[in-house]
């Protein structure tokens, strides 16, 4: 079972909250240095990061239309 499941199990229960999921897209990942990896494929914090704001700006826009 991964990791995740029981945090996205409790958001679903609680209908609170907005879930994003963040992973490797289709892809065969390079091996190497851990920090330099995640940056590279969009998991370190700048990456993490650029979702938030993503996510932010779609919920904000949203809100405006209602």
């Amino acid at each position: 079972m991964r990791r995740g499941r029981p945090v996205n199990h409790a958001i679903a229960e609680r209908g609170k909250g907005r879930l994003v999921r963040l992973g490797l897209q289709d892809v065969f990942p390079e091996s190497g240095d851990a920090f330099r990896l995640l940056d590279r494929y969009g998991l370190g914090v700048r990456g993490i990061v650029r979702a938030v704001e993503r996510i932010a700006g779609r919920i904000a826009t949203a809100a405006e239309k209602h």
